[in-house]
């Protein structure tokens, strides 16, 4: 894999950030958080302010599509980002073949 990129929102669930991030990095790749819109900052659900590396690239090996906050139905929230449909048509609008999308899965969380 040659770029890996975690997409972020408000309300994402920071363990589902953090965590593929710190075991991709670890074992050599290169990752970057990123937003689908540019911003300084995002806010996630449990209030860690996390710093996005730029916005999503036009094609990147993988990207990472982390959960959060899903049981609430908030608007800041990945239940709001279906919602809105903006998120997820972007994330099929990038899907090829040669770049999986992979959802980040917490068992026993809704």
């Amino acid at each position: 894999m040659q770029r890996t990129e975690i997409m972020m929102f408000s309300g994402v669930d920071e363990l589902d950030v953090v965590a593929p991030f710190e075991i991709l990095v670890s074992t050599g790749f290169d990752v970057r958080l990123v937003t689908l819109e540019g911003c300084a900052s995002v806010t996630g659900a449990h209030g860690m302010t996390l710093t996005p590396g730029g916005v999503v690239g036009s094609r990147p090996d993988l990207l990472i599509a982390p959960g959060g906050r899903w049981a609430s139905k908030a608007p800041e929230s990945a239940w709001g980002e279906v919602r809105r449909g903006v998120l997820p048509s972007a994330i099929a609008d990038l899907h090829t073949p040669r770049a999986p999308a992979s959802p980040v899965y917490a068992p026993g969380r809704c």
